[in-house]
């Protein structure tokens, strides 16, 4: 199943609505506000670090100097009017009825490369449901990236779990507390508390999808198998700007990016905990494999 939708234009909420229900992830080419809200992002974020590169600053920045210039730029974006009116406008030209809509705070994330340099707003907040840590049953999250996306670098779905429960700690975890410890944290430090409820049990990830998307780019997904003729329309359009390979380079290619120290010690964990012989079998094989 192709996952990812492309859309050119508008959607109005209930063709939007019935797209999202049946699993596809929408994406919304060239919206004139959105790229205006994303120069805007640029120019903030470019103007905080200079005279470094943003993408490479924490290579040349200490920790906490790092730290402190991502979440000055974070709050301005989050309270600056340019980027509401921005992102409302976004909204319209997709098609949202705004009257009828409510959303959250915008949040510009910043994530660095690694560890040493995450605290506060730049920490990774792991596999996760938005509605464990929430009373709403459904929300839509939009997207864009500031600067390009690879592989390694990007938002990661599990569409295999979309319709089936996962244990989590959302029994125990409290919003409350978690405002209560930021509060009181250093804002370059990450909360002790937990920023989201937590799975209980062992994820398979290897059917995830990993998007890369980028303005002007193929929507494809990293591994996304495509027939002869999807891959015709997309090098039509897009040229060279995207990689395709088949047959046993395509192979070797997908060979090379598996985390096998990551993926070692979670095919030994499903072993011990997963229930279903035939999943048993397979991280078996999987390992036997590394």
């Amino acid at each position: 199943m192709g996952w990812i939708k492309k859309i050119r234009g508008a959607l109005d909420d209930q063709q939007r609505g019935a797209l999202i229900y049946s699993g596809k992830l929408l994406v919304f080419k060239q919206v004139p506000a959105m790229q205006r809200l994303c120069a805007f992002a640029d120019e903030l974020i470019t103007a905080a670090f200079n005279p470094h590169a943003p993408e490479k600053a924490q290579f040349e920045l200490e920790r906490d100097e790092f730290l402190s210039l991502a979440a000055s730029t974070q709050s301005r974006f989050k309270k600056h009017p340019e980027s509401r009116k921005l992102f409302r406008s976004a909204l319209d030209e997709i098609g949202v009825d705004i009257e009828h809509s409510y959303w959250d705070r915008l949040l510009l994330r910043i994530l660095p490369h690694g560890d040493t340099h995450a605290g506060g707003l730049t920490s990774r907040a792991g596999i996760h449901r938005d509605t464990w840590g929430s009373n709403l049953y459904q929300q839509t999250n939009w997207w864009a990236p500031i600067y390009a996306l690879t592989p390694e670098r990007t938002i990661v779905f599990y569409p295999d779990y979309w319709s089936q429960p996962v244990e989590n700690t959302s029994a125990s975890w409290s919003y409350d507390k978690y405002v209560a410890d930021r509060r009181q944290t250093d804002p370059r430090l990450a909360p002790s508390y937990p920023p989201a409820p937590q799975p209980q049990q062992v994820i398979d990830t290897t059917a995830e999808i990993r998007v890369v998307i980028d303005p002007g780019e193929a929507p494809i997904a990293e591994k996304e198998l495509l027939t002869e003729e999807r891959f015709r329309s997309l090098r039509e359009e897009f040229g060279e700007r995207f990689t395709a390979k088949m047959g046993a380079e395509a192979i070797k290619e997908l060979l090379r990016r598996v985390r096998v120290e990551e993926l070692s010690p979670e095919m030994r964990d499903k072993m011990k905990t997963e229930t279903s012989v035939q999943k048993k079998t397979k991280a078996a094989k999987r390992l036997k494999g590394m």
